[in-house]
């Protein structure tokens, strides 16, 4: 066990439904729960990230969450789908929240985060950041924030609201909030940052030649960084975690398993010493049709 380790997170959402485009064996099962987070307190590892839309998700971990002290828990928000933020966008929010801490027995979380980030830029969003602010004054959440998917968004986001923790996506494909330099600018503001998608939902794991049609045009990148990795005497495992670990300025990677051996081996992955002689930047991937699940034509 070492620091970089207690830089994981948990992703649960594998806990309550079948996650990810590559998940071939569905929920976590049940007996091999107590096994992960029996292994995540033994590694010092406390957030634990999940969100209502993780269907059993958050009932699961709160079998758990109530006995177990040091959970650093991140929740999220309903979606909000209409044109303008409403009074009835309020009420959903305070609601869902107090939901989702009688599912995850527990009076109060370390985060609550705005599940879609762009809500926050439709007309009258201060009623969303008002109700996040009237739980956190009320010591029912320690920071609040959003999860965002574009550098754009959270720009438009920073520039009107005081956020004190962001997920966002980074991998050595995905590197767009870093180049820009939104991560140096979080950090430097005192912003939490959790990091997800280092495996682009397992993508950057598999064998190129068992990915769908979909991924032709990348087969050629993927199997030429799977050649650095092999030089370099690592596993694309080894490689694609250790670069997210290794981000100075990230407070959490938040990894998803779909059982105790895939966490084990994650965790037998973390390389302390973590060094590669490459080029990062040549490995980054500019057209997010690739990189962002949600616009992936499967």
């Amino acid at each position: 066990m070492s620091s970089i380790h207690r830089k994981l997170g948990l992703g649960t959402a594998q806990f309550g439904m079948a996650y990810g485009v590559t998940n071939r064996s569905g929920r976590v099962k049940r007996h091999e729960l107590d096994e992960i987070i029996t292994t995540a307190d033994r590694y010092g590892i406390e957030v634990f990230d999940t969100a209502p839309a993780y269907d059993q998700s958050e009932a699961v971990l709160g079998e758990y969450a109530s006995s177990r002290k040091g959970m650093r828990i991140v929740t999220k928000t309903p979606h909000f789908n209409a044109p303008e933020a409403t009074v009835a966008d309020l009420d959903l929010l305070r609601s869902t929240f107090e939901q989702s801490v009688k599912h995850l027995q527990v009076d109060s979380v370390h985060g609550l985060l705005l599940h879609n980030g762009a809500n926050l830029l439709r007309p009258d969003s201060h009623l969303l950041w008002a109700g996040l602010e009237a739980l956190k004054s009320e010591n029912k959440v320690r920071r609040i924030g959003v999860s965002v998917y574009t550098p754009e968004e959270l720009m438009g986001i920073l520039d009107s609201f005081p956020i004190d923790i962001v997920q966002l996506p980074a991998s050595i494909l995905d590197q767009r909030f870093g180049r820009c330099g939104l991560i140096k600018q979080l950090s430097e503001a005192g912003v939490e940052i959790h990091v997800r998608s280092a495996f682009l939902q397992g993508v950057l794991l598999s064998d190129p030649s068992t990915l769908g049609e979909y991924f032709n045009p990348l087969k050629p990148h993927l199997m030429s960084l799977r050649e650095a990795a092999a030089d370099a005497g690592m596993s694309m495992l080894q490689m694609t975690l250790n670069y997210v670990l290794h981000m100075r300025e990230i407070g959490t990677a938040l990894v998803g398993v779909d059982g105790v051996a895939q966490f084990q081996e994650i965790l037998d992955s973390v390389d302390d010493e973590f060094q590669v002689d490459t080029d990062w930047e040549r490995w980054a991937v500019n057209d997010t049709c690739w990189i962002n699940p949600g616009e992936w034509k499967l």
